[in-house]
């Protein structure tokens, strides 16, 4: 068994066949709200602080991404529970080629929406609690240019599983939203209240 400590995480090479490497508690490499990069190391808003709030945000963590096959873990904390409306959706999307498909699909009520091919749960229920999101690395994963940085980029994408999409601009199936107004109303994401989750912490664990 070999152990090495680096910089703000640890590299564990565990001795069984194939060889494992396991990187652990480390922050992801960028982060980018409305395609701005913000500090993964600090507290942010993952759709936006004002409202009409995002539809969706975007991070990279290019050593696990272009790794096919590892597991990820993405540790969560969020600074306070999330009321959210039931059909709540969050979709969990990577690049192939010209193809966006979801590692998975999670909502306010469901680890898991629908099928998944790889090993994706989501302990946060859509972002609404603290908690940890997992999956495994798709084999191919193409990298795209997204606020000026060309990368892997898992992009998680907000709907309303009734077919109502909240699409960021305070519509609900094309019609405005008075401002304020909740429940089956935008803000986006569906949220009962014009609060979105703040994100205070968020690392990473990754088994290559």
């Amino acid at each position: 068994r070999f152990e090495a400590a680096l910089p703000q995480d640890r590299v564990n090479v565990v001795d069984n066949l194939p060889r494992q490497i396991r990187r652990e508690d480390f922050k992801p490499d960028a982060v980018l709200v409305r395609r701005v990069p913000v500090d993964p190391g600090e507290p942010f808003f993952p759709f936006g602080d004002k409202e009409p709030l995002n539809r969706s945000f975007s991070l990279n963590i290019e050593e696990a991404f272009l790794r096919g096959g590892a597991l990820v873990t993405l540790k969560v904390q969020l600074v306070a529970p999330v009321a959210a409306s039931n059909d709540l959706v969050l979709d969990w999307k990577y690049k192939d080629g010209a193809q966006s498909p979801a590692l998975g699909s999670s909502g306010s009520a469901a680890a898991l929406v629908g099928a998944t091919n790889f090993s994706f749960s989501d302990g946060t229920l859509g972002l609404t609690r603290s908690g940890e999101i997992t999956f495994r690395v798709p084999l191919t994963w193409s990298q795209e240019n997204l606020g000026g940085r060309t990368a892997r980029w898992l992009t998680v994408e907000s709907r309303r599983s009734k077919g109502l999409p909240c699409d960021g601009g305070g519509e609900v199936g094309g019609f405005p939203c008075a401002s304020g107004v909740g429940g089956d109303c935008c803000p986006a994401l569906g949220m009962k209240t014009p609060a979105t989750a703040v994100i205070a912490a968020l690392r990473v664990t990754a088994s290559i």
